[in-house]
């Protein structure tokens, strides 16, 4: 079973985004439907973009986490996010060479 791990934002015709990880199986990650676990009962979304494919699951949740950090997902409106990835935090920090470790290895081209 291959595995895939992936950050991607979800987002509304016009409207808000979501920011989020995921690992799909056997799949890509454009061919996964899957379009985020938002709790806000309001967030419809109808696509989403690939923002990184990542070498571990770790590093997926490191990339979002800094993405929740530097958006403020939690305090802005124009994201769903309802809670914020810190568990990276916790064990890392914000530490930009990690992050640019980590960065490298997805091959992120651009954020948002």
């Amino acid at each position: 079973m291959n595995k895939t791990h992936y950050v991607y934002l979800s987002y509304e015709n016009g409207g808000r985004k979501y920011i989020g990880s995921r690992t799909c199986y056997d799949c890509t990650p454009e061919e996964d439907p899957y379009l985020g676990s938002y709790t806000d009962k309001t967030f419809e979304p109808t696509q989403k973009e690939i923002l990184a494919v990542c070498k571990t699951r770790e590093h997926a949740n490191l990339l979002e986490a800094y993405l929740h950090q530097t958006f403020n997902v939690l305090h802005n409106d124009e994201y769903a996010n309802r809670s914020s990835d810190c568990a990276c935090h916790a064990i890392f920090g914000w530490n930009p060479t990690i992050f640019k470790n980590c960065r490298n290895t997805c091959g992120i081209q651009s954020l948002i």
